[in-house]
């Protein structure tokens, strides 16, 4: 069902919601906390959902920018514990992909 909801975006599963349905959840989320005046803030979420919402708010040419086969890998790139980092205006009208699936802070260096 995860591999048909990721392919087929508006396609609701038996349970739970469709790709889009999930990436808006996240959005309004990020919305209502962007207007409440914070200079930062931390979501903590699984891939999946990350990954509905960015395909959801950016173009496929921006996603590719950070991950050249984002469209066919999709949430594959995103590991456990990585970081992606969005800023946002309070209206959500202005977004900014600063940072995708960065996994550097992982590995001793």
């Amino acid at each position: 069902m995860w591999t048909k909801a990721l392919h087929e975006r508006e396609w609701q599963p038996p349970v739970g919601d469709s790709s889009v349905v999930a990436g808006r959840r996240l959005e309004k989320i990020i919305e209502k906390l962007c207007q409440e005046k914070n200079d930062s803030v931390v979501l903590v979420t699984h891939g999946g959902i990350i990954t509905d919402f960015l395909r959801n708010v950016f173009p496929l040419n921006t996603l590719c920018q950070f991950i050249s086969d984002f469209e066919t890998t999709l949430d594959k790139n995103i590991k456990e514990c990585s970081i992606t980092v969005v800023e946002a205006e309070p209206t959500l009208s202005t977004l900014r992909l600063k940072q995708l699936a960065y996994v550097g802070h992982l590995y001793d260096t």
